[in-house]
């Protein structure tokens, strides 16, 4: 089977919708079916990323998630003569999907919050907690089109499964700390959060800060590093995770990647489509909320990870609960979904 991904990547969306692409890819090319990504310019470290994983890397000429856009992917995928096309991106509606079921090529779309409907795909892949909640939001779409909703179809790239997630020791105070906010940040939430670590003095805290290639702010973050380390695009997030006693983080992928390593983690709101995420995990006890923190004071920033970092209970709660959550086989039941529908 060949799959063809049509997602895109850039600072202002962040890495995020190409990411869990990638880790789906990953298990189907573990599996022998090949992968192309059809993506708008402006990404060339991910492009690189994808071509170092195997997969081809096609560029987009027109704007993205228009009728052109769609017509142009149809076209490639008939070129390249793909089996199953995956959509993924908030920029790409139910227009879009109409477009690409004309192409009468199989295909995924892959959904947060229910922002593609009225739906004509074959697959909607919803791989958040608080899906199966919202089954209603797929309600308009084909009687043969089949939901894979939940935590049991989240998708993790293989970095992360090939880490053994061992129980770690978790000290009665946590003193290293991680903070990434995605592969953009185009605020600078990171910053700030910078800024309130390093307002702490009642415990010495080693900190680690992941900055992407196209965040807009690295040099004014590298500038103010201070004590901390600051790793860009980083090819071993599982490792530093894993390293860590607790990490700061934006409530997006990445939390679904820190509760399966079971690491107690702080997760930020930086864009409305990760509220529900931060604010579910919260209530299953995966994780704490601090909200959006280009909305907060530093000292209050600083209060609610000191908060964390002395709360060696919570914390164990949080990476047991995340552990049980998140158990990693997602990409091979969406592969496996795939290969049914065909």
């Amino acid at each position: 089977m060949k799959i063809l991904f049509r997602t895109d990547a850039s600072a202002a969306i962040g890495l995020g919708h190409a990411m869990r692409c990638l880790a789906l890819a990953q298990t189907a090319r573990a599996a022998g079916h090949a992968c192309i990504f059809v993506m708008a310019p402006g990404a060339s470290a991910m492009e690189q990323r994808l071509q170092e994983e195997n997969c081809e890397v096609a560029p987009i000429a027109t704007k993205p998630g228009g009728k052109e856009d769609a017509a142009e992917c149809v076209k490639i995928a008939r070129a390249e003569a793909a089996d199953f096309i995956i959509v993924d991106g908030y920029h790409f509606d139910s227009a879009y999907q109409a477009s690409i079921r004309k192409g009468n090529i199989p295909f995924l779309f892959i959904d947060d919050y229910g922002h593609g409907t009225p739906y004509t795909a074959d697959l909607i892949l919803n791989q958040n907690c608080y899906a199966p909640r919202h089954a209603k939001w797929y309600e308009n779409r084909p009687a043969a089109s089949r939901l894979l909703l939940g935590c049991t179809y989240t998708m993790l790239r293989r970095e992360f499964l090939s880490v053994e997630r061992q129980k770690k020791e978790l000290p009665d105070i946590a003193s290293s700390v991680l903070v990434t906010m995605g592969g953009g940040d185009p605020k600078n939430a990171t910053r700030k959060v910078l800024q309130a670590l390093q307002s702490i003095r009642e415990i010495p805290l080693q900190i680690t800060v992941v900055v992407g290639s196209t965040n807009p702010h690295r040099s004014q973050i590298e500038s103010a590093r201070g004590d901390a380390h600051i790793i860009v695009d980083t090819k071993d997030m599982p490792h530093l995770m894993m390293q860590t006693d607790a990490c700061i983080a934006a409530g997006g992928t990445t939390s679904y990647e820190l509760a399966y390593l079971g690491v107690p983690s702080l997760l930020c709101v930086l864009a409305e489509n990760q509220r529900s995420v931060a604010e579910d995990l919260k209530k299953r006890k995966v994780a704490e909320l601090l909200g959006n923190p280009l909305d907060l004071p530093v000292d209050s920033i600083a209060q609610e990870i000191l908060r964390l970092l002395k709360n060696r209970e919570e914390r164990l709660q949080y990476a047991v609960n995340g552990r049980a959550l998140i158990d990693g086989k997602g990409s091979e039941r969406v592969l496996a979904a795939m290969l049914d529908s065909l």
